[in-house]
């Protein structure tokens, strides 16, 4: 389960960002792609773990899920295509590239000053 060793850097980047103010965090904003690798209940769980103590303690946790885009060269859509299958969901073409969905990030903190 990768998605711990996720949490865990979360925790360090949300310390040393705490660490420059003297705030208490309230929300932690998380984006995850569909394609990311990431499992969002998995994390979730993970990150509520952790946040027994530390700087997470106390905080609510949102994941904002992306779903997987693919711009077609073909007829030029931007569609979502469903996973296995990475095609244009207008023409049915596979020219084209996956343009979104392989994200993962803090979109942003929410702190109590």
């Amino acid at each position: 389960m990768h998605e711990f060793s996720l949490a865990k850097e979360i925790e360090r980047i949300v310390a040393e960002t705490l660490a420059e103010r003297d705030s208490k965090l309230s929300q932690v904003n998380l984006v995850v792609g569909g394609l990311s690798g990431v499992l969002p209940d998995a994390l979730l769980s993970a990150l509520e773990f952790i946040s027994s103590e530390g700087p997470l303690k106390g905080a609510k946790f949102v994941i904002r899920e992306e779903p997987a885009v693919f711009t077609c060269s073909a007829c030029s859509a931007v569609t979502n295509p469903q996973p296995p299958i990475f095609c244009c969901m207008k023409c049915g073409s596979v020219k084209g590239e996956l343009t979104g969905g392989t994200e993962f990030y803090i979109e942003s903190l929410e702190v109590e000053e």
